[in-house]
């Protein structure tokens, strides 16, 4: 399976500078309680690793495995965000030392500061390690870290708009697991129209039992019964990052989700790894709900 392998493995990580001054994301770092400018990177190590396990894919189960496989990911992705900052004009004083404990951003108020980056980590049977980096828009950091899963009386910015897909998705491997074979979900966006990562947009996977699996490119939650449910890994969906710190913080709590039970205009959360947490309308049709804003502007 590993050398015939014709897919990589991968997860996609934020990375901010602020995050420094985060415990919370200290405790899910490359060492406990080190402050780490990497969104939950131990989180992502682990999803990987666990991927690698079920593939069977010994190499790189041996290349993330354990504190050393930690501190290999962390310096592969460190190297890779000092060149990405250098190759976009990032001034002497913020050449990233992300290594170092003490690094600040030496800025101030007036001067130019970069772009935040986005990393995404691809993991090959062979535990052979390439790191991509672009740039990725701000969030506000209560996204990443809530204190709460209650939606805010009056959102700071428009929620997105998320529907359901029109055919069910088999859960197999590659909806438990994320892995550069996607052609499930993108095939789900493009039947929702969705057509750019940059839309305010998300469409639902739904497996042939009508249980709701996950979005495209993120976690669900919807409020069910006075608790915020994810749909449980048995419906078919991934392990995501920010839904494993949720579950463990006693945010949210796994369950089945039935298609069935969603309701036009009720209000849920997607998540994952770039954005944090975003605040969502379930949109039931979508062609009617598209008409009647036309009209409305």
């Amino acid at each position: 399976m590993a050398s015939s392998a014709d897919f990589l493995l991968f997860s996609s990580l934020r990375y901010d500078p602020n995050l420094r001054q985060s415990p919370e994301n200290a405790l899910v770092s490359h060492i406990p309680g080190a402050p780490s400018p990497f969104y939950m990177l131990r989180y992502h190590r682990d999803r990987m690793l666990l991927a690698a396990e079920h593939f069977q894919w010994a190499r790189a189960v041996s290349r993330l495995d354990g504190d050393a496989g930690l501190e290999r990911l962390r310096r592969a992705i460190e190297t890779e965000v000092e060149n990405w900052f250098a190759s976009n004009g990032a001034p002497e004083s913020q050449s990233l030392k992300v290594g170092s404990d003490r690094w600040q951003p030496a800025v101030s108020p007036s001067a130019h500061i970069p772009p935040r980056p986005q990393i995404r980590t691809l993991l090959a049977p062979t535990g052979e390690l390439t790191i991509e980096v672009s740039p990725v828009p701000p969030v506000p950091p209560g996204n990443l870290f809530p204190a709460s899963l209650t939606p805010p009386s009056t959102p700071s910015v428009p929620p997105w708009h998320v529907y359901l897909d029109s055919l069910p998705t088999p859960p197999s491997p590659f909806t438990s697991y994320k892995t550069t074979s996607r052609d499930m979900y993108t095939n789900a966006r493009l039947r929702a129209g969705i057509r750019s990562f940059q839309s305010p947009a998300e469409t639902l996977l739904v497996n042939p039992s009508g249980e709701l699996m996950e979005g495209s490119v993120t976690s669900i939650y919807f409020l069910r019964d006075g608790r915020w449910v994810t749909p449980s890994v048995a419906s078919g969906g991934q392990i995501g990052t920010t839904r494993r710190w949720l579950i463990e913080q006693g945010y949210c709590i796994e369950g089945v989700v039935e298609a069935r039970s969603l309701q036009d205009g009720e209000m849920c959360w997607i998540s994952n790894g770039l954005r944090g947490l975003t605040l969502c309308e379930f949109i039931s049709n979508r062609e009617t709900h598209i008409e009647k804003t036309s009209r409305d502007s």
